[in-house]
């Protein structure tokens, strides 16, 4: 990880612009890149992200199998994760959800700021770390 870089990074098949700032009054600041463009994914600037930062978050308006998937598919392809880094792939549920204002689909689908936040420090969390050893049978 780089010296002085945040210890999070955001790597966005979505758009949620307000995320950080009650994050960043907590002291939790973090590196945001943009992939709702991509047409494949950007392998450099995922592994620069890694590099660089401690945890990396996924979110997506997509549902599981999508975006969030294919990172993690590629990140233990390349061993980032025998490093220690912390991945979060945040989507929605596999379940239907009602049609209501698109604020009220997040909160049913548990994707609001305050969601994706306490998501973020749990991951933080330094318990949510340790290594569980694996049983001999």
């Amino acid at each position: 990880m780089a010296l002085g870089a945040p210890p999070l990074a955001w790597f966005c098949a979505a758009t949620w612009p307000v995320l950080s700032p009650p994050l960043t009054r907590e002291g939790i600041s973090a590196s945001l890149a943009d992939a709702r463009f991509a047409m494949s994914l950007d392998t450099d600037l995922l592994m620069r992200l890694v590099d660089g930062h401690r945890a990396l978050v996924t979110v997506e308006q997509g549902a599981k199998g999508r975006f969030g998937s294919i990172v993690k598919h590629e990140l233990a392809r390349r061993g980032a994760f025998d490093t220690g880094l912390i991945l979060r792939n945040i989507c929605l549920p596999g379940r239907f959800i009602e049609q209501a204002t698109p604020e009220e689909m997040y909160e049913d689908a548990g994707m609001t700021d305050a969601d994706i936040a306490a998501r973020v420090r749990d991951a933080l969390k330094p318990q949510s770390r340790r290594v569980v050893p694996l049983r001999r049978v």
